[in-house]
């Protein structure tokens, strides 16, 4: 699987504390959170699509 490390991570927030200007974290804050609920509201619209979909595969195994 593909993937960022630990490592890796805290090294780009390291850097990215470094670089970026303190008067900007407020901005950067609210843009990460509001990516990070679209892909939560994304991820739990295909894992209710994935159940769905399971349940009626269900429903037709049943003799």
């Amino acid at each position: 699987m593909i993937g960022i490390g630990s490592v890796e991570c805290i090294a780009v927030l390291a850097i990215a504390i470094l670089i970026v200007d303190p008067s900007d974290w407020p901005v950067i804050i609210r843009t990460l959170r509001r990516m990070w609920h679209g892909a939560m509201r994304v991820y739990h619209e295909i894992m209710g699509q994935c159940q769905a979909i399971e349940s009626q595969l269900d429903e037709t195994e049943t003799p």
